[in-house]
């Protein structure tokens, strides 16, 4: 559905004009999904590759990695200088960072910033794998973000955060993901081209794919936000009110519109119970007289419901009288709320 190999090719050659300088690694080529981030980094000083000439893409990070790449994503955003960092490097800050590693300075400028506390044996672990929340965690205090802290998921703030800015690689599935080195290399540099207003640019149309704190508790992937385009014709749309049955006291609105990809049907009642899943179809007859189902419409969750049906405005228009119609519950069938489906004269 998407264009990928374009998007790889313009990769590939935003790549060779961008990062000509840059020492390329053997196993990073058009066939790595996050290449251009890798260079990225890499010619920003940020990631280092290994001396056999290779990154290793799908291998996890440790938290010393972690901590590295993130605060030299901060030096390159100007929030901090090497200067700084490295008056660490001779530090003692936990049992098992010792002076003088080369992740000494990372965990310990962290520590003093509080940005990582370590365990309560008095360790940090350098070489334990870090999950997607705990890198997200970190990288996202550390680059000075404000997030909702202290609620009852300690990652909740964070992640809802990131989603909205769309700083989530799509690969991304569960809190407890461990976070791959070709990852974690989108993920930063989402946040660069972001602070750059270059963030559209970089994904393309990956701009629409966007992972949700929701979607990772359920451990499926990404919810591909595209937009609908409605197409040009004078009879493509048509907006209805629904209104009240049975006392229901439930109300709202609907809109039908021709896509490119079929008929699309918008719901959103008020005054719905949020504890019950509401059937909804387009009905044969009217409101006052309904006779049978049409078509069988996405159920409403919270009063919202939006279906894409393989229909156009003119197959409704060959088969009034209709309506929509929606049901209190899947155990209780009765009609709560209803839109005759009519079209002004033309």
């Amino acid at each position: 559905m998407k264009k990928i190999l374009l998007i790889i090719v313009l990769n590939l050659l935003c790549c060779s004009a961008v990062f000509a300088n840059t020492a390329f690694f053997s196993d990073v080529n058009e066939d790595e999904e996050f290449m251009e981030a890798i260079y990225y980094l890499n010619s920003e000083g940020i990631v280092n590759g290994h001396s056999d000439g290779t990154f290793k893409p799908e291998n996890t990070l440790n938290r010393a990695e972690m901590l590295k790449i993130v605060i030299e994503s901060k030096i390159k955003l100007g929030q901090l200088t090497s200067e700084t960092l490295d008056e660490f490097e001779d530090s003692e800050c936990f049992s098992d960072v010792e002076a003088g590693q080369w992740f000494t300075k990372y965990v310990c400028f962290a520590k003093n910033a509080d940005w990582v506390v370590g365990y309560s044996d008095g360790t940090f672990r350098p070489g334990q794998k870090v999950n997607f929340v705990e890198a997200l965690k970190m990288t996202l205090k550390s680059l000075a973000f404000v997030f909702e802290e202290g609620g009852e998921v300690w990652f909740e703030g964070a992640v809802n955060l990131a989603s909205e800015l769309n700083y989530i690689p799509y690969t991304i599935t569960g809190f407890d993901d461990e976070l791959k080195r070709n990852e974690t290399a989108d993920m930063i540099t989402r946040i660069l081209k972001d602070r750059n207003d270059m963030l559209e640019e970089y994904l393309g149309e990956k701009i629409y794919w966007v992972t949700t704190y929701e979607s990772l508790k359920n451990g499926e992937a990404y919810e591909d936000q595209t937009p609908i385009e409605v197409t040009a014709d004078t009879d493509s749309k048509v907006g209805l009110n629904l209104i009240e049955l049975n006392e229901s006291g439930v109300s709202g609105k609907a809109e039908l519109f021709n896509t490119d990809e079929g008929l699309y049907v918008d719901i959103e009642l008020n005054g719905i119970d949020p504890a019950h899943e509401n059937p909804a179809q387009i009905l044969y007859g009217t409101c006052d007289n309904i006779e049978s189902s049409y078509k069988a419409l996405v159920n409403l969750f919270s009063g919202e419901s939006a279906s894409l049906l393989e229909l156009t405005i003119a197959d409704l228009k060959e088969n009034l009288p209709l309506a929509i119609g929606v049901q209190a519950s899947n155990e209780d069938l009765s009609y709560i709320s209803c839109a005759d489906i009519v079209f002004e004269e033309s």
